[in-house]
């Protein structure tokens, strides 16, 4: 790495206020508060030591539908368990599976799909689910269409931890990233 990325790179860095890096926790000195993500080896390297239970999570994959939500699938058993509130699926890219579900321990009854027609209208959807307090969690599949991707992207406001009902995984492929989600991300230097 040169000496100009490591500047830049600590420029940018410093730019973004709450910007959390996992490199920079000491290893198990934070509170037990995550929401276990149902793998003890994930849960080890996580900062709460599972899911954060609230704010923004962004999972990137190259595809839809090749496991992402067996990932999040024991914590949103967890919560539906522990909470009596929905959990909201904004734009999943397929219709979810009753039996899968019931498989995985979510009970399909407190699923709530929303599907929209376009990326700004699925950004508030997300938006407004999240900030609503009715859900447990919010996950979201928010790509742009092709004719969508030409524009400015839209922005979504980050909502406080006081506002939000519990965490918000959005997924979205790597590509995406490049026109700027609503969580900070940083891109590992070459």
């Amino acid at each position: 790495m040169s000496l100009q990325t490591t500047t830049l790179e600590a420029s940018w860095q410093s730019s973004i206020e709450g910007l959390w890096r996992a490199r920079e926790l000491p290893r198990h000195q934070v509170a037990d508060v995550g929401i276990g993500t149902g793998f003890p080896a994930l849960d080890d390297v996580l900062a709460d030591q599972g899911w954060p239970p609230a704010g923004l999570v962004e999972l990137l994959s190259e595809n839809y539908g090749i496991g992402e939500l067996r990932l999040l699938s024991p914590a949103l058993a967890t919560l539906l368990s522990t909470d009596d509130r929905c959990i909201a699926w904004v734009n999943p890219p397929h219709l979810p599976y009753a039996p899968a579900l019931q498989a995985v321990g979510i009970d399909p009854s407190r699923v709530l799909l929303v599907n929209v027609n376009d990326h700004a209208e699925a950004l508030w959807a997300f938006e407004q689910s999240s900030k609503s307090g009715a859900c447990s969690a919010v996950l979201g599949w928010l790509e742009p269409s092709a004719g969508e991707r030409e524009g400015p992207a839209p922005r979504m406001k980050e909502p406080s931890a006081g506002e939000r009902g519990g965490p918000a995984p959005r997924m979205q492929e790597p590509s995406a990233g490049e026109r700027g989600g609503p969580a900070p991300r940083m891109k590992e230097p070459s």
